[in-house]
Protein backbone atom coordinates (compact mmCIF):
# COMPACT_ATOMS: atom_id res chain seq x y z
CA UNK A 1 0.00 0.00 0.00
CA UNK A 2 2.73 2.06 0.50
CA UNK A 3 4.30 1.87 -2.56
CA UNK A 4 0.60 2.71 -4.28
CA UNK A 5 0.61 6.28 -2.02
CA UNK A 6 3.59 6.85 -3.77
CA UNK A 7 3.03 6.27 -7.28
CA UNK A 8 -0.72 6.00 -7.73
CA UNK A 9 -1.95 9.96 -8.68
CA UNK A 10 -5.43 9.37 -6.85
CA UNK A 11 -3.47 8.67 -3.72
CA UNK A 12 -0.62 10.72 -3.70
CA UNK A 13 -2.13 13.84 -4.33
CA UNK A 14 -3.82 13.20 -0.82
CA UNK A 15 -1.20 13.73 1.44
CA UNK A 16 2.16 14.84 -0.77
CA UNK A 17 3.31 18.38 0.96
CA UNK A 18 2.89 20.01 3.91
CA UNK A 19 -0.03 20.90 5.87
CA UNK A 20 -2.42 23.31 4.16
CA UNK A 21 -1.52 22.27 0.56
CA UNK A 22 -3.25 20.18 -1.98
CA UNK A 23 -2.27 18.90 -5.32
CA UNK A 24 -3.04 18.99 -9.13
CA UNK A 25 -1.33 16.00 -10.81
CA UNK A 26 -0.60 16.74 -14.65
CA UNK A 27 1.40 13.29 -15.60
CA UNK A 28 3.18 10.62 -13.62
CA UNK A 29 5.07 8.41 -15.27
CA UNK A 30 6.57 6.12 -12.62
CA UNK A 31 8.98 4.49 -14.43
CA UNK A 32 12.65 5.12 -15.32
CA UNK A 33 12.73 8.84 -17.50
CA UNK A 34 8.93 9.36 -16.45
CA UNK A 35 8.12 12.53 -15.81
CA UNK A 36 6.36 13.66 -12.83
CA UNK A 37 4.88 17.00 -13.47
CA UNK A 38 2.02 18.59 -10.55
CA UNK A 39 1.08 21.93 -9.19
CA UNK A 40 1.15 22.41 -5.50
CA UNK A 41 -1.19 24.94 -4.34
CA UNK A 42 -0.29 26.32 -0.86
CA UNK A 43 -2.23 27.68 1.92
CA UNK A 44 -1.22 31.15 1.21
CA UNK A 45 -3.15 31.13 -2.15
CA UNK A 46 0.24 30.65 -4.60
CA UNK A 47 0.49 28.04 -6.58
CA UNK A 48 4.46 25.89 -7.01
CA UNK A 49 4.70 23.94 -10.10
CA UNK A 50 6.76 21.17 -9.76
CA UNK A 51 8.50 18.87 -12.54
CA UNK A 52 10.02 15.98 -11.48
CA UNK A 53 12.18 12.77 -13.97
CA UNK A 54 12.00 9.23 -12.61
CA UNK A 55 16.24 8.41 -12.64
CA UNK A 56 15.38 4.74 -11.36
CA UNK A 57 12.41 2.59 -10.43
CA UNK A 58 12.62 -0.39 -8.61
CA UNK A 59 9.24 -1.92 -8.24
CA UNK A 60 7.96 -2.14 -3.95
CA UNK A 61 12.05 -1.00 -3.60
CA UNK A 62 13.35 2.28 -4.62
CA UNK A 63 12.64 5.13 -6.57
CA UNK A 64 15.09 8.35 -7.37
CA UNK A 65 14.11 11.05 -9.01
CA UNK A 66 15.54 14.28 -10.02
CA UNK A 67 13.96 17.53 -8.90
CA UNK A 68 13.88 20.83 -11.07
CA UNK A 69 13.79 24.00 -9.53
CA UNK A 70 15.00 23.64 -6.83
CA UNK A 71 17.76 21.38 -8.60
CA UNK A 72 18.30 17.92 -6.01
CA UNK A 73 18.44 14.28 -6.53
CA UNK A 74 16.01 12.29 -4.10
CA UNK A 75 16.26 8.78 -3.50
CA UNK A 76 14.02 7.05 -1.51
CA UNK A 77 14.15 3.22 -0.65
CA UNK A 78 10.84 0.95 0.38
CA UNK A 79 11.69 -2.09 3.10
CA UNK A 80 9.26 -4.37 4.05
CA UNK A 81 9.45 -4.98 8.16
CA UNK A 82 6.97 -7.31 9.69
CA UNK A 83 3.66 -5.71 8.50
CA UNK A 84 5.19 -2.28 7.67
CA UNK A 85 7.18 -0.64 5.32
CA UNK A 86 10.55 1.55 6.54
CA UNK A 87 11.37 4.63 4.57
CA UNK A 88 14.83 5.82 4.15
CA UNK A 89 14.89 8.92 2.39
CA UNK A 90 17.72 10.92 0.89
CA UNK A 91 18.07 14.23 -1.01
CA UNK A 92 21.26 15.08 -2.88
CA UNK A 93 21.74 18.96 -3.62
CA UNK A 94 24.02 21.03 -6.21
CA UNK A 95 25.46 22.89 -4.19
CA UNK A 96 26.09 23.87 -0.15
CA UNK A 97 24.02 27.38 -0.71
CA UNK A 98 21.06 25.62 -2.51
CA UNK A 99 20.93 23.56 0.68
CA UNK A 100 21.19 26.17 2.93
CA UNK A 101 18.37 28.21 1.71
CA UNK A 102 16.07 25.20 0.21
CA UNK A 103 16.37 23.35 3.76
CA UNK A 104 17.48 25.89 5.97
CA UNK A 105 15.71 29.23 5.01
CA UNK A 106 12.55 27.84 3.69
CA UNK A 107 12.31 25.21 6.41
CA UNK A 108 11.45 21.89 4.37
CA UNK A 109 12.75 20.04 7.12
CA UNK A 110 9.09 21.34 8.77
CA UNK A 111 7.23 20.38 5.77
CA UNK A 112 8.70 17.17 5.08
CA UNK A 113 7.72 16.41 9.19
CA UNK A 114 4.18 16.92 8.18
CA UNK A 115 4.18 15.56 4.68
CA UNK A 116 5.52 11.74 6.63
CA UNK A 117 2.77 12.51 9.31
CA UNK A 118 0.19 13.29 6.44
CA UNK A 119 0.99 9.33 4.51
CA UNK A 120 1.47 7.52 8.02
CA UNK A 121 -2.53 8.99 8.52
Amino acid sequence: MVWKAFTKPKYIKNWWGPNGFTNTIEKMQVYTGGEWIFTMHGPDGNNYPNKIIFREVVLYKKIMHEHFGPNFIARIDFERLDEKTVLNWYKLYETKELFELVEINYKTSEGFKQTIEKLEN
